[in-house]
């Protein structure tokens, strides 16, 4: 049995997904090369993130939601870990 591509029978959505198909590979064909060169600076660009604390509250509301339910909204999430920080006992020497 022909499909509808085969016997000319396709109908117009057919063809549109035909051709967004060429155009997704043409597409990734012409950035694979761009792709290999982004890994490496996106693997180096999360670990800053994660270094430098700006992953916390992601990590924390997706944590929390999970267990809890509910979750701090940013600003509380900021004003909490600050709090935290600086109401030990501080001292470098």
């Amino acid at each position: 049995m022909k499909s509808g591509h085969e016997s000319g029978n396709m109908n117009h959505s057919e063809e549109h997904l035909l051709g967004k198909d060429r155009l997704l590979h043409s597409v990734s064909f012409l950035l694979s090369p761009v792709s290999h060169l982004l890994t490496p600076v996106s693997c180096f660009w999360n670990y800053l993130r994660e270094a430098s604390g700006e992953n916390d509250y992601g990590r924390y509301r997706a944590r929390a939601l999970a267990e809890e339910g509910s979750a701090m909204t940013e600003e509380e999430f900021y004003l909490w870990q600050l709090r935290r920080k600086y109401s030990r006992i501080n001292r470098c020497c």
